[in-house]
């Protein structure tokens, strides 16, 4: 038998409540474009996903090594993000 998604606690959560926790997950840490605990959140299910993009406030902090390799997820971070204000922390190996 499969359990009905609804039932489990993850889906049970108010979205406000939901969205508090993930900023409380995420804190003031910066972390490098889709790592950290972000990436993790929006891939527990669809309705914690959805949750996560739809909150520009947690797209708002990221962490950009100069010479990455990660200029599509930093344009993801910066869309995501839309009007909020950013933190950005460049990080260079020289």
């Amino acid at each position: 038998d499969r359990m009905d998604q609804s039932a489990t606690p993850a889906h049970r959560v108010p979205y406000d409540v939901l969205v508090e926790i993930f900023h409380a997950a995420i804190d003031s840490d910066f972390y490098e474009v889709g790592q950290g605990p972000l990436t993790a959140i929006k891939g527990v299910c669809k309705g914690w996903r959805n949750a996560a993009i739809g909150r520009p406030s947690l797209w708002s902090r990221l962490l950009v090594h100069i010479g990455s390799r990660y200029f599509d997820l930093v344009d993801m971070y910066l869309r995501r993000s839309r009007d909020c204000l950013l933190s950005i922390q460049l990080d260079a190996d020289m």
